[in-house]
């Protein structure tokens, strides 16, 4: 997998040539809060699993991946949010823009194994039967 680390204040890139233990190849985008990895089998769905803080500045670096890959000509999504500890408003904004953008490209978009905490935010604002 090629792993991409970011940081906040010196803005510096590393990137490396990995593969994990299935064979399967990705790339991973960390920031100080937010652990981005692309965990693909299947070249029409994008899997993104998600590790720690979903605020400000991560929603606006998960926002930047998904258009990439929207770009690139994908249209289903699928996000892990399993140990994704804090989902912000600015989270539920990307999330919801991107399942609105996917289903109008008739793809699809939706949270997959969320963490207690995303459960209770999705819940609160009604979202979790669209994306859960």
């Amino acid at each position: 997998m090629n792993k991409i680390n970011k940081t906040n204040e010196t803005n510096e890139t590393n990137k490396t040539n990995e593969t994990n233990e299935t064979g399967k190849t990705g790339k991973t985008k960390k920031t100080d809060e937010l652990t981005i990895t692309l965990d693909q089998t299947d070249p029409s769905v994008h899997r993104y699993i998600l590790s720690g803080r979903v605020s400000i500045a991560e929603a606006n670096e998960l926002q930047f991946e998904l258009e990439e890959a929207m770009r690139g000509g994908t249209s289903r999504f699928i996000l892990n949010m399993r140990k994704v500890t804090f989902l912000s408003s600015s989270g539920i904004r990307v999330l919801l823009m991107f399942y609105k953008k996917a289903n109008a490209r008739y793809g699809s978009f939706h949270v997959e194994s969320p963490s207690e905490n995303v459960i209770n935010v999705l819940g609160l604002t009604a979202l979790d039967a669209m994306l859960l």
